[in-house]
C-alpha cells in the first residue's frame, strides 16, 4: 500500500459555519506496507554499487546492503476555503 488518503467533507452550511464555505478533514498515511516474497526489508531500496564509470557497478538491482527501506509517512490536515 503505497499511499491512502481518508477525507471527510464537513458540511459547513448545514452546521451554522457560514464564514466558511467548504471545510475538509484527511487523513493520510504513506508506505503502509509492501506485500511480496522479496528476503529483505524493501524491495525498492537500493543503495549497493559504487562510483564506477561502468552501469554495472554503479547499479546492482535487488541488493540492499546497508539500506534503509521506505520510511512510513502519516498526516492529518483541515482544509478550509474563504
Amino acid at each position: 500500500m503505497k499511499s491512502l488518503e481518508l477525507a471527510y467533507n464537513i458540511p459547513v452550511k448545514n452546521i451554522g459555519l457560514s464564514w466558511f464555505s467548504t471545510a475538509r478533514v484527511y487523513l493520510r498515511a504513506t508506505n503502509l506496507f509492501t506485500l511480496t516474497n522479496y528476503p529483505g526489508l524493501d524491495p525498492e531500496s537500493n543503495t549497493a554499487g559504487n562510483d564506477s564509470q561502468t552501469i554495472e557497478n554503479r547499479l546492482q538491482i535487488g541488493i540492499d546492503e546497508n539500506g534503509y527501506p521506505n520510511a512510513k509517512v502519516f498526516g492529518a490536515g483541515l482544509q478550509l476555503s474563504f
